[in-house]
């Protein structure tokens, strides 16, 4: 018995997420989640790895440095974004994926954010890479939020590509976003009047 309701609460679970993300695939579906997480956290990590610099600069009285506050800056976009993404599939009436008119904003979207991401690694990737962290723990500390930076670049190119590809499978269909989303409407229906007769029973 216990292992059988193992079995139907991921099935429930499995069902719910691909239900609000993407029904018509558990991979796509399943890669997405955790890569919009991972942009959450590791938008989180850039902002606290360069806006202590610039807490450290107001508190001595120094200028702020533009380079840090716009890491800061997209480090916050990513966070925020990362986490609308997360939230936004349930509070729309149906799955994110097949609400076709979302997918070329949110392909421009997840490219802007690649591009202040591939610029930001530009700035401080020239900055550190090159220098010798040994004896130095504040070149070393920067030395890791480049490679923080260039995993959150991967994350957001990955969603980038992952969004433009449903846009360019919607666009090379014609109607097709729209065919799936009467037969999710259909399907909605179908387990409504499902659940009606088992209640009935």
């Amino acid at each position: 018995m216990g292992l059988l309701s193992k079995i139907n609460i991921k099935g429930l679970v499995l069902d719910g997420m691909r239900q609000k993300y993407g029904p018509r695939s558990v991979v796509s579906t399943f890669i997405e989640i955790p890569v919009r997480f991972l942009q959450f956290v590791f938008g989180i990590a850039v902002i606290g790895l360069y806006a202590q610099d610039l807490d450290r600069a107001r508190k001595a009285g120094k200028p702020m440095d533009s380079k840090w506050a716009y890491a800061t800056v997209v480090g916050t976009l990513s966070s925020i974004s990362a986490l609308i993404y997360l939230i936004l599939p349930f509070a729309l009436p149906r799955p994110l994926t097949l609400l076709v008119r979302l997918h070329l904003p949110a392909f421009i979207h997840d490219t802007i954010l690649s591009i202040l991401f591939l610029t930001l690694f530009g700035i401080f990737g020239k900055m550190y890479i090159p220098e010798d962290d040994e004896k130095n723990k504040d070149v070393k500390r920067m030395k890791h939020a480049v490679w923080v930076v260039l995993a959150c670049l991967a994350f957001w190119v990955g969603t980038m590509a992952l969004n433009g590809v449903r846009w360019w499978k919607n666009r090379r269909g014609g109607d097709g976003g729209n065919a799936d989303e009467g037969q999710f409407e259909k399907n909605q229906h179908q387990h409504h009047d499902e659940g009606e007769m088992r209640e009935a029973a």
